[in-house]
């Protein structure tokens, strides 16, 4: 018996799955309201059962869920530019990740289940309301 060869998956990255998560709760998810947040310059939003906190600036700075608690840092760092790639931008992202609860599993379980999400509402049927 032949087994066919499977296409390799891209690498996973933790900061990959950290920015995805967050763009798409920020644009699919419901927005939470709490005064608390507010009086910090937060803003959050939920999708899922996971809630995530947003700078005034749109950037990530935290996730939750009942087995997830991450905080989030990002800063900008200079790409060398004498590597022969033509890039977009001067400067990449860098983003590192400090878990309370949970760890890279249980953040990759929960990006693999907002990528299954993301794609179910890109195939469902949409209806023609007609008044």
């Amino acid at each position: 018996m032949m087994l066919s060869k499977q296409p390799s998956l891209p690498e996973w990255s933790e900061a990959h799955a950290v920015l995805d998560m967050a763009d798409l709760v920020r644009r699919e998810g419901n927005r939470v309201y709490s005064s608390s947040a507010l009086a910090e310059g937060l803003y959050q939003s939920m999708l899922c059962g996971l809630t995530v906190s947003f700078l005034r600036g749109g950037n990530v700075c935290a996730m939750k869920a009942h087995d997830l608690d991450v905080t989030v840092s990002l800063h900008e760092a200079a790409i060398e530019q004498d590597d022969g790639i033509e890039r977009n931008s001067p400067v990449k992202m860098i983003v590192s990740v400090s878990y309370m609860k949970g760890s890279a599993e249980t953040l990759a379980t929960w990006h693999r289940h907002l990528c299954l999400y993301r794609q179910s509402i890109r195939i469902a049927p949409r209806e023609t309301v007609t008044a």
